[in-house]
């Protein structure tokens, strides 16, 4: 399956409801549209 924001929204909120700032999520969001631009097959994952 491909790594979503979902998922990590949903991790953090697992791990701690303010484990993620807003900010930090904007930092993540960057991130990931940067990855998904330069390599979209390397963000799969096998973690089922």
């Amino acid at each position: 399956t491909v790594i979503s924001e979902e998922e990590i929204e949903k991790f953090a909120a697992m791990s701690d409801g303010n484990y993620i700032s807003s900010s930090d999520m904007k930092e993540i969001d960057e991130l990931y549209n940067s990855w998904w631009k330069e390599s979209p097959y390397e963000l799969k994952a096998t973690v089922q």
